[in-house]
């Protein structure tokens, strides 16, 4: 039996967004890197809740690439 990925625990728990510090976080991490109108790549994006919250707060262009091939084919988060 193949033990489940992080992401499929996170799937059945209905955790849908994993990220220490949160939006209150990512809007400030936003700010300090002054990133409006400028181009992002983001690592790690998961389902993509923080390069949508980027892309909408900041006016960006965000990229978000994931090792797992799963969160490509599950629709967005946020």
């Amino acid at each position: 039996m193949k033990m489940p990925a992080i992401e499929d625990a996170f799937e059945i728990s209905g955790i849908e967004v994993l990220h220490p510090g949160g939006y209150e976080l990512s809007k400030r991490i936003g700010e300090i890197a002054d990133i409006k109108g400028k181009k992002v790549l983001d690592v790690a994006c998961g389902r993509g809740a923080f390069a949508c919250y980027y892309a909408r707060t900041f006016n960006t262009n965000v990229i978000g690439v994931d090792i797992n091939p799963k969160m490509g084919e599950l629709p967005p988060v946020g």
